[in-house]
């Protein structure tokens, strides 16, 4: 699907969805259903989903900072990335990487 690729390209500006609507010929509510239709998440949850899956990614497998990487994602504000991430995941950035390196170092 090209919207996954413009994503790709994208996620990190934060561009409005008439953004993602117009590079591809149609309006964003056409853009919403083709998206709910294919994958049963809306164009906005798809480009979150991208947003978290790289949040995730990068508190797993580096040491960079959680300001550091809402920086990266294209967050101004930190705490507006800190919130992002605790709404959608039930953690906060720190907590959720403090889980996994537990989790990884064998204690409960």
């Amino acid at each position: 699907m090209r919207f996954r690729e413009l994503v790709e390209e994208g996620y990190r500006s934060h561009a409005p969805l008439d953004h993602y609507a117009r590079k591809l010929g149609v309006t964003t509510a056409r853009l919403n259903t083709c998206c709910r239709l294919t994958t049963g998440k809306s164009s906005l949850a798809l480009i979150n989903e991208r947003l978290l899956t790289e949040a995730k990614r990068t508190l797993l497998y580096s040491d960079v900072t959680v300001n550091e990487i809402g920086a990266a994602l294209g967050y101004a504000d930190q705490a507006y990335f800190n919130r992002f991430f605790s709404r959608n995941v039930g953690l906060s950035p720190g907590r959720f990487r403090d889980n996994l390196l537990l989790r990884d170092n064998g204690t409960p």
